[in-house]
């Protein structure tokens, strides 16, 4: 697996994080060390680190498997908060403005389908409750949140599932 981090300190502290991940019993890969026991190894300015295959199947769109993603959302987090590398990681604090306006088109879509599917009609029960939270994150003081170590891009479809049991 390339590494999407371009120094080696960041390399290593990504791979420090998963272990500390793994070790508070999240199901993550373990890196493999190479030949000269180092957890990755650079190749052309590239950095790699080196883990087992992991056989499952991606997010098949069913409550169930969305349920599981969600709480291991929440252990993931849980655990980063009280990650012993905190002060190793640099944390950027973007604000992005809610905007109610998209969750309307979203809805004014899925009112003019002929053909609904699951989600369309998840959508149109629940849409007053979802604008009455969406007004909600809309004027919210983002600033006056807490910080924490966070996955930046953790969603149904980045996590595997056993092909059997449908866990982590």
């Amino acid at each position: 697996k390339q590494n999407n981090i371009s120094c080696k300190n960041g390399a290593l502290l990504s791979i420090q994080v998963t272990e500390y991940c793994r070790e508070q019993g999240l199901p993550v890969a373990k890196t493999i060390p190479t030949k000269n026991n180092e957890l990755f190894y650079v190749e052309e300015n590239k950095i790699y680190c080196i883990q087992p295959f992991m056989m499952g199947e991606n997010y098949d769109g069913s409550r169930k498997e969305l349920v599981r993603t969600g709480k291991a959302v929440s252990e993931l987090h849980y655990i980063l908060e009280n990650i012993p590398y905190k002060h190793q990681i640099e944390m950027h604090r973007t604000y992005k403005t809610h905007d109610p306006k998209t969750l309307s088109k979203f809805a004014k879509i899925a009112r003019s389908k002929t053909e609904r599917n699951a989600v369309d009609n998840c959508l149109l029960a629940i849409y007053s409750e979802l604008m009455d939270f969406s007004e909600y994150a809309r004027c919210m003081n983002l600033s006056s949140l807490s910080r924490q170590v966070i996955h930046i891009d953790l969603h149904p479809h980045n996590v595997l599932f056993d092909c059997d049991s449908k866990e982590l």
